[in-house]
């Protein structure tokens, strides 16, 4: 039996990137994947350059055995969401689950400071490195690094490669 895999993609609910944003989730369709969007955000979340998105599932109604992947879209936004214990929760329900979890960017910030990441390689955006080391995550500069089922992704220009490696991983 062939079932289509579902992907859930976290936006931030204001200033996420549009461009990761669009990168990611027209990859993923493109595949043939069902892709969900799921935020805080009542209704709609802004990109950093206006881009309108809904949202598909509120947060706290995420049941991790529909997806099979967590993606985190990255962006400035991602920034409000690195102690968010509605985010880390839901990204423990997935780690328990034994799931699929990726962000791209500023994202991979939560996963350190869950200590997902000590001592494990892991990228982000450059400027959030000394965060995510500050956490014991050692910074690789490339443009994706899988850790087990964890892939950190370094930045928009690195969104095609880190989509094209959480479909590997499917």
């Amino acid at each position: 039996m062939n079932t289509k895999k579902n992907i859930l993609l976290f936006l931030a609910a204001k200033d996420f990137s549009d461009e990761e944003y669009l990168i990611v989730s027209k990859a993923f369709l493109r595949k043939g994947l069902n892709v969900f969007v799921v935020s805080d955000c009542n209704g709609i979340c802004t990109g950093s350059n206006g881009l309108k998105v809904k949202n598909d599932v509120k947060l706290y109604n995420v049941h991790p055995t529909n997806f099979n992947a967590f993606v985190l879209v990255g962006g400035k936004g991602m920034r409000t969401y690195w102690n968010n214990s509605n985010l880390k929760e839901v990204i423990n329900k997935f780690l328990q689950q034994d799931k699929i979890l990726a962000a791209v960017c500023s994202a991979p910030v939560i996963f350190a400071r869950m200590g997902l990441l000590m001592e494990k390689k892991a990228t982000c955006y450059f400027e959030d490195k000394k965060e995510l080391e500050k956490f014991g995550a050692v910074y690789a500069d490339q443009d994706v690094v899988v850790s087990e089922k964890i892939i950190t992704g370094q930045n928009p220009q690195a969104a095609d490669r880190f989509t094209q490696t959480v479909i590997n991983l499917l």
